[in-house]
């Protein structure tokens, strides 16, 4: 055999272990592997409040958990549809023949005037509660319940729960509450906003979604907002909160949802030619020599499993680890160019504000803890600079001290990320009441 045949053989072999190499898939990480499981694992648990979610918007004369359950019967019939024709479109959308209330008694509590508005229009606040009963009564009975888990498998064709209806009902406790305190009854009203606060954080340990997480933390932090400003401290010794627990914090659940959303996907795409380009007839193997799933889902894995221990530092130990500038996505990979390329959107940079909001939520309740026993006299001569800014510590760095934002006129903590929402803040209004003016 001559040199020139030698060298062809030879260049033959490094050519078909280099395709081996950009052919072959890492096996799936078993923490991953475990992770996945647990997402994708929909048996029921006692007490179950997610039918009761389904069907929150269910018509005035409808169970809402029977409703709901039928709602996920027929989800789960269009899922199977769209697997089994590997279209990769889900015909399906939750049914709400409850009319979602909208309105300024909705509005957010950090927009110019909001509350001050509420305050001022008792009688508006008598209307909506009159027309809104129904959803009241349903959202009280759903934050009570016991357990929730979301029965669905998850995947990027998801149907979220209509959330909205649980926001809204949190915000009909707040408008009853103003209106109890319009009227006089003040420990009516700080009673069911205690008892709702106390239901949100239990909540709080048990969502499973994201997105839930999320809308859970707004509603604790209008919650509290709320509750500086029908607190009087001439009548009721302060009750200060505890701040957020670990159990609260932890976004363990939600972290291991998404993952499975983003695993499924990724599985999914490289199992239905539909979604890896055949119709463009690109031949699979050439994708496959580009796409990695189980690369991919792994780089995932490691994304929100440093996510789910991120969520779990200490306000102070947060701020520095994301001032750190930390490599927040996975490294370039030749082999899963394709998956690098999606890994770009999953990185922990996205995944981190939503830990801050978690921890703005401590300088709200340190915050609130701190302007409970101020009267509204000793209110305004702080925000006039008269009198000095509690001696409170900011829980993302125990040297600093609150600060008056003067455009707002409230007291706020400095922290990671722009506080769009106001949750690192608070602000006292003037309540007028039968008794009298309060603060």
């Amino acid at each position: 055999m001559n040199t020139v045949h030698i060298l062809s053989l030879e260049a033959l072999a490094i050519l078909a272990l280099l395709i081996a190499v950009m052919l072959t898939d890492d096996p799936l990480n078993p923490e991953a592997e475990a992770w996945l499981e647990i997402a994708n694992n929909t048996e029921d648990v006692d007490g179950n409040g997610y039918y009761y979610l389904l069907g929150i918007a269910a018509e005035a004369s409808d169970e809402p958990e029977v409703f709901g359950r039928q709602q996920l019967a027929a989800y789960r019939e269009a899922e199977a549809v769209m697997r089994k024709d590997g279209s990769g479109v889900i015909d399906f959308s939750w049914e709400e023949p409850l009319p979602l209330p909208r309105g300024d008694a909705y509005c957010h509590n950090n927009e110019d005037g909001c509350l001050q508005r509420l305050f001022d229009n008792p009688e508006a606040i008598r209307r909506e509660l009159e027309t809104q009963a129904i959803l009241l009564d349903r959202y009280r009975e759903f934050i009570r319940l016991p357990a929730f888990k979301t029965l669905t498998w998850p995947n990027y064709y998801e149907a979220y729960p209509p959330y909205q209806y649980v926001s809204r009902g949190n915000r009909l406790v707040q408008l009853q509450a103003i209106l109890d305190v319009m009227q006089g009854n003040r420990s009516g009203a700080l009673e069911a906003l205690y008892r709702d606060i106390e239901n949100i954080r239990r909540h709080l340990i048990l969502a499973d979604s994201l997105i839930y997480k999320l809308v859970l933390t707004m509603m604790l932090a209008n919650n509290l907002e709320l509750l500086a400003n029908v607190y009087d401290s001439s009548i009721d010794p302060p009750m200060p909160l505890g701040l957020l627990t670990d159990d609260e914090r932890s976004l363990h659940r939600p972290m291991i949802r998404e993952f499975g959303m983003s695993a499924n996907t990724l599985l999914y795409m490289n199992e239905n030619p539909r979604t890896l380009g055949e119709e463009l007839d690109i031949p699979h193997w050439m994708v496959g020599s580009a796409f990695k799933p189980h690369m991919t889902v792994n780089d995932v894995f490691r994304i929100h499993s440093s996510i789910d221990r991120l969520a779990l530092f200490p306000p102070p130990a947060f701020y520095q680890h994301i001032n750190a500038d930390l490599p927040t996505r996975a490294p370039f990979s030749l082999r899963n160019f394709i998956g690098w390329l999606l890994g770009l959107m999953a990185s922990s940079d996205a995944y981190s504000i939503y830990v801050a909001r978690l921890n703005d939520i401590d300088c709200k309740i340190a915050l609130v803890n701190a302007v409970l026993p101020l009267t509204r006299t000793q209110w305004m001569e702080m925000m006039q600079g008269s009198t000095a800014v509690p001696a409170v510590h900011n829980p993302y760095d125990p040297a600093q001290r609150p600060y008056i934002d003067a455009e707002t006129q409230s007291l706020c903590f400095n922290g990671p990320y722009e506080d769009e929402r106001g949750h690192r803040c608070v602000k006292k209004y003037r309540v007028n009441t039968r008794q009298g003016t309060a603060m």
